[in-house]
């Protein structure tokens, strides 16, 4: 196709190559060809392959007089098979049916969380655990005697992460003597 100098154009190629993974770089050049013969080849453009993250761990909770305080790791895999991708923020599920399912007899919150929601350090390239939390208010949430199940899932450029396995997070409220 007819390409304009200055204007930057997509092209979706298979090049037969062996199936990519996440942190793997792919590098490649783009050779013009018009009707008066061949261009010389660009410089070599690389790109890292990245994919979804992995399940956030240990998630857990703690109960206090008006509030829950969620809290569980960063993704040990952010995108690039390490922790040097950025976590862009966290979906927070808290519902009373363990399924989290969306149907009328449940009463199911999904909460996005950014930095002016939840504490987190999860950042590029952190060597050690980040670990997150958010306070999930009474007034907003909870009622005295219910029991509520949660989970998070991490988000970076490529997609959600993958729901953990792990037993899910279960917590009453306010079933003090």
């Amino acid at each position: 196709p007819d390409v304009l100098p200055g204007v930057q154009k997509e092209c979706q190629c298979n090049s037969g190559a062996q199936i990519l993974k996440a942190g793997m770089y792919l590098a490649g050049r783009i050779l013009a060809v018009n009707s008066v013969g061949l261009g010389n080849f660009s410089a070599p453009a690389k790109a890292r392959i990245m994919g979804n993250p992995s399940p956030v761990r240990e998630p857990s909770t703690v109960e206090n007089s008006d509030h829950i305080v969620f809290s569980w790791l960063a993704p040990s895999d952010t995108g690039f098979g390490d922790s040097n991708a950025t976590i862009l923020y966290y979906f927070v599920y808290l519902s009373d049916c363990h399924d989290f399912s969306l149907r009328e007899s449940c009463d199911t919150s999904i909460l996005r969380l950014n930095d002016t929601l939840a504490t987190c350090d999860a950042g590029k390239g952190s060597s050690a655990p980040a670990n997150c939390s958010i306070i999930i208010d009474e007034a907003t949430y909870l009622f005295e005697g219910g029991i509520y199940y949660m989970k998070a899932i991490a988000k970076n450029e490529v997609g959600f992460g993958f729901v953990s396995q792990a037993p899910l997070v279960r917590q009453t409220f306010k079933l003090f003597p």
